[in-house]
């Protein structure tokens, strides 16, 4: 019995790794299916052209417009993520999409930032917003007042990978304190928009109110080097400060 106790120990121990080495295969597998399969369209897309192809078109069709250029990769990355898990987007994102962005002088770190949120925000953007989708499963409501209403509440999420192109100093590019004051300003600007896109703060807002929180929103995204004047950044934060301090603060004797 002393000396088959330690053999059946070491037994179950070796079945159990076995086990947990298995199960484990079995959650990458997914994750290597993709890989492979991102792998071959790159690679079909690389050895053909189409790659390099898809990335002067974009630059011709933008003109050479960095607005123009990020709305249409935005929409590219959303129409290429859609129905993808993570991995995959990135992949192929990264060779289709973020290249543009690089060669028209945004930081690759931001373009590839940019790239991966949009390509994730398929997630919950029409027409197939799986999360959104599965959550109006779970809670048996609609799915497409769900994927909508997703739209409406994430609205600030659409901003960040925005943000990230604009203000590189998110990505701790550049000098510490550039990195807060970006950190501050892009903060404020997600509570604004956020606000403005739902109608709400501590208090209501009435549309001249969420008018007013979108421009702010997107005049503290703008960075003074791209045609805001210094002085008008810095009055946009502190007029977005006094907004959101203001609406935050709810009337006296109503509680939220």
């Amino acid at each position: 019995v002393h000396l088959f106790g330690p053999l059946e120990s070491v037994v179950a121990r070796a079945k159990s790794s076995v086990a947990a080495l298995v199960g484990s295969m079995e959650g990458v597998s997914d994750i290597i299916l993709i890989g492979a399969t991102a792998g071959l369209i790159i690679g079909v897309l690389n050895i053909t052209g189409i790659s390099f192809a898809l990335t002067l078109q974009m630059l011709a069709v933008s003109q050479n417009s960095l607005a123009l250029l990020l709305a249409l990769t935005a929409g590219l990355c959303i129409l290429l993520g859609l129905g993808m898990p993570t991995v995959g987007v990135y992949i192929l994102l990264a060779t289709l999409a973020a290249p543009a962005l690089v060669k028209l002088g945004v930081e690759p770190l931001a373009a590839h930032m940019y790239v991966l949120y949009f390509g994730m925000l398929s997630m919950i953007t029409p027409p197939i917003a799986i999360a959104s989708f599965s959550a109006a499963s779970v809670g048996n409501t609609d799915p497409w007042r769900t994927a909508f209403a997703s739209v409406r509440v994430g609205a600030s999420a659409y901003l960040i990978p925005v943000a990230f192109v604009l203000q590189p100093e998110l990505l701790f590019i550049g000098d510490t304190t550039d990195t807060l004051i970006a950190g501050a300003r892009i903060a404020l600007s997600t509570v604004l928009l956020a606000a403005a896109a739902v109608g709400h703060l501590a208090r209501p807002l009435n549309p001249t109110m969420r008018v007013l929180g979108v421009a702010l929103a997107f005049l503290n995204v703008l960075p003074p080097t791209l045609g805001a004047p210094f002085g008008l950044s810095w009055a946009a934060f502190i007029g977005g400060l006094v907004f959101a301090l203001f609406f935050g603060r709810p009337r006296s004797g109503v509680t939220t």
